[in-house]
């Protein structure tokens, strides 16, 4: 008898709690410890693909930092502390809902020179192209952001376009020519090894940088070909445009030599996979922008030095070692 009424007990306890809901909450303070060593980020969860920006997310005027992995679009955001070493940034994931849905690929940039680093990802209207939300932070509502561009567009030699973009290829997004707007260099459409020029018309129409209006200047950005793939380096420095990348291919035709004549885009499309990553930075400081290639089947990136000035690109120099340099 007694055996048949514990069982009883036990039996509606079950019943009782299995239709019960029960209360759970995230939490982050529970200590990780490894060796003796009190792992401090440890419930951030791991990075297979992350793309890295800086962003005050919490109005204190301290650099965050945004990361957005592009294996399963996944947002984590990481807080500046203010102290040294590897206390320096901790993890709080209470900022990620307050970020759109995005996949592909998402960067943080100040456009419109408010101090504000805004939002540039691949559209969903078309992933074909670029979107742009506003960062709107404000001391009553924290941070949130506006939509402004669901598909920035732009003139290709007076035709309606838009600067293309895809999941596996974000943009480079830098002031090419230091007139205080962000302009875009991106992959092409069809692959040939050659990086696409955007320039922002906002500074020259408007007279300030709060705006996205583009224009198509040069599908031979830095007048060099990559042969991307799994070699990750440059094919040709100083190699000439052709029909369907420069809207006046006759000017430079009489600049072709053996040593251009024997490169061919189309070799370099064949070799591409596709996934690969530019950033602009001026590495050298000598205020005209350089770039840094990243690609799925190389161990390194690509460091491709800028010999122009910062309105006239004319790359000359490569390191496909960087950064073992």
């Amino acid at each position: 008898m007694k055996k048949y009424l514990f069982f009883t007990i036990i039996f509606f306890c079950a019943s009782h709690f299995s239709k019960a809901n029960l209360p759970f909450s995230a939490t982050n303070s529970i200590l990780v410890i490894k060796n003796n060593d009190t792992l401090y980020n440890a419930w951030a969860g791991g990075l297979n693909y992350p793309l890295f920006s800086s962003i005050d997310l919490n109005g204190d005027n301290l650099k965050d930092i945004f990361v957005f992995d592009r294996s399963n679009n996944r947002i984590s955001t990481y807080i500046n502390t203010g102290q040294a070493g590897l206390k320096a940034f901790r993890y709080d994931a209470k900022y990620v809902s307050k970020f759109p849905n995005m996949r592909g690929w998402a960067y943080c940039y100040d456009y419109n020179c408010d101090g504000k680093e805004d939002l540039f990802a691949l559209s969903s209207q078309c992933a074909c192209g670029i979107m742009v939300y506003r960062n709107d932070f404000s001391v009553p509502t924290g941070l949130q952001f506006t939509l402004v561009e669901p598909l920035v567009r732009e003139t290709f030699f007076g035709i309606p376009s838009n600067p293309y973009s895809n999941a596996f290829q974000p943009p480079g997004i830098a002031d090419m020519d230091n007139d205080g707007d962000l302009d875009l260099v991106t992959f092409p459409n069809l692959q040939n090894g050659r990086l696409e020029y955007h320039k922002n018309l906002s500074i020259e129409l408007f007279g300030h940088c709060d705006s996205l209006k583009y224009e198509y200047v040069t599908g031979c950005w830095g007048n060099f070909g990559l042969a991307i793939g799994s070699t990750n380096r440059v094919a040709c420095f100083n190699c000439p445009c052709f029909l369907f990348t420069e809207p006046n291919p006759t000017v430079r035709a009489n600049e072709l030599t053996e040593d251009v004549l024997q490169y061919d885009p189309s070799d370099a499309a064949k070799q591409d996979d596709s996934i690969a990553n530019i950033k602009l930075i001026d590495m050298d400081g000598d205020s005209d922008i350089d770039a840094l290639i990243g690609d799925i089947g190389a161990n390194n990136s690509l460091y491709v030095r800028n010999g122009g000035n910062n309105q006239t690109a004319e790359m000359d120099i490569q390191d496909t070692l960087w950064p073992v340099n």
